[in-house]
């Protein structure tokens, strides 16, 4: 499960799932945009959850689709693009762990 700001998904597997719904502003603040992010991963015996507080990259005006990966050590990227993720062009990491 994860919830960004209270929109919620069931979520498995390596390529993702869809989130509805999640609200951004159609232009980043000045100040900056920190969302909520909480998930959970289940390991072999127990469910363990997680719950960070995550500085949305800047995107430009006009917003696009939210999307949240998750990296090593429950780091966790917030983006908000036009561009698919698959697109070379998008802001954000193309393959598990890469930083753009």
């Amino acid at each position: 499960m994860l919830m960004v700001n209270g929109g919620e998904s069931s979520c498995n597997g390596r390529w993702g799932k869809t989130v509805c719904c999640v609200s951004m502003p159609r232009e980043y603040p000045k100040e900056g945009l920190k969302v909520k992010v909480r998930w959970n991963a289940t390991d072999t015996l127990e469910e363990h959850w997680f719950e960070k507080e995550v500085l949305v990259d800047p995107y430009p005006a006009g917003g696009g689709s939210v999307y949240v990966h998750f990296l090593p050590e429950q780091q966790v990227k917030v983006i908000v693009s036009n561009l698919y993720p698959e697109n070379p062009d998008y802001p954000g990491p193309h393959l598990l762990g890469e930083e753009k």
